[in-house]
């Protein structure tokens, strides 16, 4: 269906269970789905209702199984985890993860001339393998799993539980690197010993998903960064008054280094010892376009409480709504964070808000109202929704990231032309990479700013020997220009910040200093805190060296200095009328001293 609902279709229809669809990049005419409906209309095995992989056009026609043949025998079920299932297209559209087994699996999307996809087994050793999400670089998958010797229905490390740990593994089956820290047994903020309750299903047939410890792995769309999800449990051998259940929502680099925590909830019997409004965050499900803002979700107090509470206990038509008691319903709420600067901004409030998808352009989330409280006065138990517009413009930063340093001015105009930034198609206004400084970018009027991103060092090296940028990188795209033109685009940097030079970098010539060509018009020249940067569609500061009616550009501003006030001097002629002054005021001094004698 579109965006606003309209133009929905159905696509399946049968007596089968058919989920987790993705479609298929790059042109999305596809989509691969998992189904337990009978596989033999499709030349397939019957293997009674366990769970394949299809696959079918976008409009519901041409549907195939595509875990099929000699190279996917038929899996024998237990419990839930059964078949070939949840599969997850890769950014590219060229590989498929998928589970079988609790374990982590790739293939081929496309079966080349042999009819084979090749698959492989890409975990190595652990169990319950879940949750699995693709880096955007197509080669590394994200995914949360328990490992450890089986014990009853529980895994153990050193005699200790253990509970879920976060690993990436390279989709040709080549590596697999843990990424949650290397002790995996629980324990508490507090240092005390935690208990993970059972990490599988009861009857030990089948290992679930531990609900204790990292999980819920999203990469974000640059690639530098991992959100996840840790749940603390519950401390062992004490009473039900004193329990003490933690979640919190945790960021990480790429390789595991680097993690902090952004918010944590829980605490006490009720979950309200650290917060007493907002009991517990779970997430992060999404993340924003230009990699800087997480949405993910809270729990209201009592929240652990489903709607109605009890048996004629109907909630009224407020907003949010409350109980017939006065008391607030519980609900769950959508938050966005700013990872740099950790401005929270909630967005839904007093429904059961979950699921969140973000639009790959930034333009909206999705998500889904559960029930309980429902928008549509309870006519159906889930709803699927679409939050409004998060980026009026095309710049790939969120409104409210537009909104002034502290995201809490819509009126924000770094450019100072009596318009927003957020409202302008040619303007952009971002903090850097480590949240620290606050900057406006800004193309000619009549031109789109597009797919802006900062980072501290956009290289895997260091920056060069004399070489500093306190305030990292921008790049950005610049469209609907003359082709073969050059523009200027300022780089506005707070009050106070003056650098001397500017560097440009690409992944073929490494860094650049980008200093002002007379001969060709091209260059920075630096103003104060402004920096002017004049490029050439194709030519010098181009970065795609295309002419193509858009300028591509990467770099950042260097070597800051400290603004001195220059002591005021006398240019020539000012020089010539001080001295004659300063000798008339001689001569009369003379004079009077002449006449006094």
């Amino acid at each position: 269906m579109k965006k606003d609902g309209t133009g929905w279709m159905q696509l399946t229809n049968n007596k089968a269970c058919d989920s987790h669809p993705s479609f298929v990049p790059p042109n999305h005419a596809r989509i691969v789905f998992q189904s337990n409906r009978d596989e033999e209309p499709y030349g397939g095995v019957d293997d009674g209702g366990i769970a394949d992989i299809f696959m079918m056009n976008e409009d519901g026609t041409n549907v195939e199984l595509i875990t099929k043949g000699g190279e996917f025998p038929p899996e024998p079920g237990c419990g839930c985890e059964h078949g070939y299932n949840k599969p997850v297209v890769s950014p590219d559209g060229a590989k498929i993860a998928y589970r079988s087994q609790a374990e982590l699996h790739a293939m081929n999307t496309d079966a080349d001339g042999s009819g084979k996809r090749y698959p492989r087994l890409i975990s190595y050793g652990e169990h319950a393998c879940n949750h699995h999400t693709w880096f955007p670089d197509n080669l590394w998958v994200l995914y949360d799993a328990v490992w450890g010797e089986l014990v009853g229905d529980e895994y153990l490390f050193e005699g200790k539980p253990v509970g879920r740990s976060i690993f990436k593994a390279k989709e040709d089956g080549t590596q697999v690197v843990p990424l949650s820290d290397d002790n995996l047994v629980i324990t508490g903020p507090d240092g005390q010993y935690i208990d993970t309750a059972s990490n599988t299903y009861p009857d030990g047939n089948c290992t679930g998903w531990a609900a204790k410890g990292d999980n819920w792995a999203f990469a974000s769309p640059d690639g530098q960064f991992i959100a996840y999800h840790t749940r603390y449990g519950v401390v062992r051998g004490q009473d039900d008054s004193t329990k003490k259940e933690y979640s919190a929502l945790n960021i990480m680099k790429a390789d595991g280094s680097g993690k902090r925590t952004l918010v944590i909830k829980g605490g006490g019997p009720d979950r309200t010892g650290l917060d007493p409004q907002w009991t517990w965050v779970c997430g992060p499900k999404a993340w924003s376009s230009d990699s800087k803002w997480i949405a993910f979700k809270m729990w209201s107090a009592g929240s652990i409480l489903r709607l109605p509470a009890e048996e004629g206990d109907e909630p009224d038509e407020s907003e949010p709504p409350l109980r017939t008691n006065g008391q607030p319903a519980a609900s769950i709420s959508i938050f966005l964070i700013n990872i740099d600067t950790l401005k929270i901004i909630q967005l839904t409030e007093g429904y059961s808000d979950y699921r969140m998808w973000w639009s790959p352009n930034g333009s909206g989330i999705l998500f889904s109202d559960r029930g309980g409280v429902t928008r549509d006065d309870q006519q159906y138990s889930d709803d699927l929704l679409v939050m409004g517009v998060l980026n009026g413009d095309k710049d790939n930063v969120i409104d409210v990231e537009e909104w002034g340093a502290g995201s809490n001015n819509e009126n924000y105009d770094g450019n100072h032309d009596q318009t927003p930034d957020w409202l302008q198609d040619h303007v952009a206004s971002l903090h850097n990479a480590g949240g620290e400084h606050y900057v406006t970018i800004e193309a000619p009027d009549g031109t789109t700013l597009q797919g802006v991103w900062t980072s501290q060092n956009p290289s895997d090296g260091d920056l060069p020997p004399g070489v500093t940028c306190p305030a990292g990188f921008f790049g950005f795209t610049v469209e609907d220009i003359t082709p073969g033109s050059t523009i200027v685009v300022k780089l506005i940097l707070p009050a106070g910040l003056f650098p001397t030079t500017y560097w440009k970098y690409s992944d073929a010539d490494g860094f650049e200093e980008f200093t002002y060509d007379a001969t060709t018009g091209t260059g920075a020249i630096i103003e104060g805190n402004v920096v002017y940067l004049h490029l050439q569609d194709g030519g010098r500061g181009d970065h795609d060296n295309v002419v193509d009616g858009k300028i591509v550009e990467p770099g950042g501003p260097a070597n800051f200095r400290s603004q001195v006030r220059p002591v005021p001097t006398l240019n020539q002629w000012g020089l010539i009328i001080f001295m004659i002054l300063a000798g008339l005021i001689s001569i009369l001094y003379m004079r009077r001293k002449d006449i006094k004698t």
